[in-house]
């Protein structure tokens, strides 16, 4: 009785920590907007490492790309997703905005589709 109980609860936790986790992308990659011309960047992060130093670029004007990682939006390294999570990419649109996919192990995704970060049954693409 006990161990069913204990992993509802792990569970919770994780997803709590998923839907966190997207929020602080959010406000990442809000903070890394050009300060002149609103646009978004990248943030001056790596892609791959997370690393700061690499030359800050706009995001491409296409839906179709994916332009990068949660964890490089908040300078953290590629391995440091939380608990559970299997992936989490920014996913840019044409009107200069951007959609959050977040993937857990348990395949439920949470998105940020603009306006809020719901569960959802399926990836959401930017506006």
């Amino acid at each position: 009785m006990l161990i069913p109980n204990l992993l509802a609860a792990r569970t919770k936790a994780n997803e709590s920590a998923a839907q966190s986790f997207v929020r602080n992308t959010v406000t990442a990659v809000e903070t890394n907007r050009d300060s002149v011309s609103g646009k978004l960047t990248n943030g001056g992060f790596d892609a791959t490492t997370g690393a700061a130093g690499a030359a800050v670029t706009s995001y491409p004007a296409t839906a179709t790309v994916s332009a990068q990682t949660c964890t490089s939006a908040q300078g953290k390294a590629a391995a440091s997703l939380p608990a559970g999570v299997t992936s989490c990419v920014i996913a840019s649109g044409t009107q200069d905005n951007y959609a959050v996919n977040l993937v857990m192990q348990n395949n439920v995704i949470y998105a940020y589709d603009g306006q809020k970060v719901a569960k959802v049954n399926a990836a959401v693409v930017a506006p």
